[in-house]
């Protein structure tokens, strides 16, 4: 017999209440950033060490000393990343001669172009223009920023660097550290993107702008926007969606759907969402909005499969709530064991558990977890199950449900045969998942 682990008490966080009796656990997900990605040259923004939501620092969390030390100054005093990507001078990649906001906008700067603007690479780059004070609207603001590309480094009069992200007519998106933006809160340290109005921004900057700096030789950028798909979508702006008679700007205004409203787009057009709100069905721009969840229970990565029974299989055990939850990205999960009860933080998921999606009181889908042998149902696999599997194929017991009988069937020839008990045995001796390679075809 294995021998059992100890079972560790998991916290978890309830994000709604569906229905009595019933668990909802919120799937995490590495960040929510849902914005474009920008290719400039051989680099892609947002960094992938340095997403939003993610800390620019030494150890990966926000900085417990700011402002109370000179960072620059004393850099073994602060976790604020001077050096990159160790915070050590003697093996770094580069002394990017800066922290916080400004030392992330440099380290972006030479992420994209190979050096960082400093007076020593003063033959290497310009700057495209400044604004005063007084100069500042969102007309200048936008004349002069388009000037400039992705990667770009802006230096704001208030004390603050932000890197470009995007720039166009309408909106200008940065990509900055030290300062919070779409999603994420201000914190010491952590890293986000922005999305501003050209008015929005001119607020934002109205001491002005320092400069704002390029290579002399670009490399070139291409923007890839996030796709988007039917589901559901979280409204994310403070002010509220404009909901309109047709996907563009200048359609009828239906209304205003409020921040953080939950809507249901059942049709996409581009960028826009089709949904209905207070009995009128209309569009929404879906930039403006963070994907909620998908209309039906759909796994992210590969540990589980969803089969055409309606089964969620996989060749794994022993996952709690977190655990499982971290597989199904940004899906709100009601989940029961096989007995109809809700799941408790120190169970395993097993066999047998059922998983809803339920969103504002509706059940949109539902499917059954079945994993390789756990045909017990406890989210073990152990000496019970070899036992049950080899007991079944005699005659002699009888499964407690489908779900338990087809993780019986481990070596997915659709029924239950001796190789099945047999490669449960064998499992016990070499622990090798490939044993059960066919189970979750």
């Amino acid at each position: 017999m294995l021998k059992r682990f100890f079972i560790c008490l998991i916290s978890f966080i309830l994000l709604t209440t569906c229905c009595l009796g019933s668990v909802s656990v919120p799937a995490s997900a590495a960040n929510d950033y849902t914005g474009p990605y920008v290719k400039v040259g051989n680099t892609t923004l947002p960094l992938a060490e340095h997403m939003p939501g993610t800390f620019f620092s030494k150890n990966g969390t926000a900085c417990t000393c700011h402002y109370s030390v000179d960072c620059i100054a004393n850099p073994s005093n602060c976790n604020c990343m001077r050096y990159y990507p160790t915070g050590n001078p003697n093996n770094c990649e580069i002394d990017l001669m800066a922290v916080q906001c400004f030392g992330f906008s440099r380290l972006v700067f030479y992420k994209c172009f190979g050096f960082i603007d400093q007076v020593s690479n003063s033959h290497k780059y310009h700057s495209v223009g400044s604004l005063s004070a007084n100069q500042m609207s969102a007309a200048n603001a936008r004349a002069l920023l388009k000037k400039a590309a992705p990667g770009a480094h802006v230096r704001l009069t208030r004390g603050h660097s932000v890197s470009i992200l995007t720039v166009d007519d309408d909106f200008l998106v940065v990509y900055h550290g030290n300062s919070g933006g779409d999603g994420v809160a201000s914190a010491s340290c952590v890293v986000s993107t922005k999305r501003y109005t050209w008015e929005e921004f001119a607020s934002y900057a109205s001491a002005g702008i320092l400069y704002v700096n390029m290579p002399n030789e670009y490399p070139g950028y291409s923007v890839v926007e996030t796709p988007k798909a039917v589901g559901h979508y979280r409204i994310n702006s403070d002010n509220g969606l404009r909901h309109r008679a047709s996907p563009n700007t200048s359609a009828e205004i239906y209304g205003v759907i409020p921040d953080k409203t939950i809507i249901e787009v059942t049709e996409v057009d581009g960028y826009w969402g089709k949904t209905t709100y207070n009995g009128k069905t209309g569009w929404v721009y879906l930039e403006y909005t963070v994907y909620y969840s998908a209309l039906t229970i759909k796994p992210s990565g590969s540990t589980f499969k969803l089969d055409s029974n309606g089964y969620l299989k996989a060749i794994g055990w022993k996952f709690n709530l977190e655990s499982f939850a971290d597989n199904f990205d940004k899906q709100s999960l009601v989940i029961k064991n096989s007995a109809g009860n809700a799941v408790s933080s120190t169970e395993y998921i097993g066999s047998g558990t059922t998983v809803s999606l339920v969103i504002d009181g509706k059940t949109y889908d539902t499917a059954t977890v079945c994993l390789a042998g756990d045909c017990n149902g406890n989210g073990r696999l152990d000496v019970g199950d070899y036992i049950a599997a080899r007991r079944a194929y005699f005659g002699t017991y009888n499964f407690k449900n489908k779900a338990c009988a087809a993780a019986a069937d481990v070596n997915g020839s659709g029924g239950i045969d001796a190789r099945d008990y047999l490669l449960i045995k064998r499992y016990f001796f070499t622990l090798d998942k490939t044993l059960f390679k066919d189970f979750a075809k």
